[in-house]
């Protein structure tokens, strides 16, 4: 096995480090950042990562497995379908020649808008070396509401190790993002109002607490978080028990896989549920 495992190294197939308890697929949005970090942008348009990717791949360091990079465009209020159908111009460009800039990827279903025009979405497939299928790297662009901090530029990060050396493969880069700050507060406006729960936002959100130290009873945070409920058509705060019952149903189907035995084991769904529970008292 271990003579195996230095030949798909030799190759250049990035692995997870053995024993991490995560099923052993490349980390394939690092992998798709770092061979193009600056063409998902490349200067030509305002799109920055947001959401989990922002929080998991930036701002908190990677703790969790996801499938998918989730990017934003500042979009006014009142914008017109034309308006943001100009806006996203730029990125159907790019990501309609992703598959010829880098190695290795094909489209599997090309970028398309929904809800008139306020998301965007497409699936690149990714064949490792280390399976004998396609695996999926899900983009979403959200066009949808202005950010409220102005976009900053970090430090990308991944788990990608290589198999022989045990070091992190991949070189870390600056890519466009929300800021922490507004970051967590789109993390706890989705727990407190999204229609359908999510375990993974509760889990962000104790592991910003539990580990960053992260302040959810900040002032800047407060006020973000506030503006962000206030958008129309944002769902009524909910932390009502029968929400923690939906959580503690999907701990196992949707948690446990994309974690770490150690993180797993550390997350206690009351507390998570208690932090946000005490950030909504706090709002009044």
């Amino acid at each position: 096995m271990a003579r195996r495992g230095a030949r798909r190294a030799a190759r250049g197939d990035p692995v997870h480090r053995r024993g991490d308890g995560i099923r052993p697929t490349p980390d394939r949005e690092g992998l798709l950042l770092q061979r193009d970090p600056r063409g998902s942008c490349g200067g030509r348009c305002s799109a920055g990562l947001q959401g989990r990717t922002c929080l998991a791949k930036i701002h908190s360091g990677f703790f969790r497995l996801s499938e998918d990079l989730d990017f934003s465009i500042p979009t006014a209020p009142d914008s017109t379908r034309g308006d943001r159908s100009r806006a996203i111009a730029p990125v159907e460009t790019i990501v309609a020649t992703l598959t010829e800039r880098i190695p290795g990827l094909e489209m599997l279903v090309p970028l398309e808008g929904h809800n008139a025009s306020t998301q965007y979405n497409a699936t690149l497939g990714y064949r490792s070396l280390l399976a004998s299928r396609t695996e999926p790297i899900a983009i979403e662009i959200g066009l949808r509401k202005p950010t409220l901090t102005p976009p900053e530029r970090a430090q990308v990060n991944t788990v990608l190790l290589h198999w022989v050396q045990g070091d992190a493969l991949l070189e870390t880069f600056p890519v466009r993002c929300l800021t922490y700050a507004e970051a967590m507060a789109e993390k706890l406006r989705a727990a407190l109002s999204r229609h359908e729960v999510a375990i993974r936002d509760f889990f962000d959100i104790d592991h910003a607490v539990r580990v960053a130290g992260f302040d959810v009873g900040g002032a800047e945070l407060v006020r973000i978080l506030r503006a962000k409920l206030a958008v129309p058509g944002t769902g009524a705060v909910n932390v009502s028990p029968e929400r923690l019952d939906d959580l503690r149903h999907q701990l196992d189907a949707q948690l446990r896989p994309v974690l770490r035995p150690r993180e797993f084991d550390l997350f206690d769904v009351n507390r998570a549920f208690r932090i946000v529970r005490g950030v909504a008292e706090g709002l009044g």
